[in-house]
C-alpha cells in the first residue's frame, strides 16, 4: 500500500485533471485481486508475477533496505548479509 500512497495517489489527481471524463476508482490493498473474478481492469503489483494469460509490463524495479537503529546494533552483531538476520527482532513486509 505505500506504493500506492506514495505514488498512485497523488498520479491520480492530475491524470483527473487532465481527463475528467474518465472515472478511475482506486483501491489500495495487500492482497493479491484476481483481475477477472474481482471485476478489475487492472492491477500494479509490487512483486513477482507468475507466469500468466494476461498482458503485464513491468513498470519500474523496487528495492527494499533493511535499516536499524544505531542502539539496536550496538546490542546485537551486526548482519552483513540477509542470512544474518535470523535471530534478530525485525519487521518484515511479506
Amino acid at each position: 500500500m505505500s506504493f500506492g500512497h506514495l505514488h498512485l495517489a497523488p498520479a491520480r489527481s492530475t491524470f483527473l485533471g487532465i481527463y475528467p471524463e474518465i472515472n478511475v476508482e482506486l483501491v489500495m490493498n495487500d492482497r493479491i485481486v484476481g483481475l477477472v473474478d474481482d471485476g478489475y481492469d487492472l492491477a500494479l503489483r509490487t512483486a513477482e508475477i507468475e507466469t500468466s494469460s494476461m498482458m503485464q509490463r513491468r513498470l519500474t524495479d523496487m528495492w527494499l533496505l533493511p535499516t536499524a537503529a544505531p542502539s539496536y546494533l550496538k546490542r546485537h552483531d551486526e548482519p552483513r548479509q540477509s542470512s544474518d538476520l535470523t535471530g534478530h527482532s525485525c519487521i518484515s513486509y511479506s
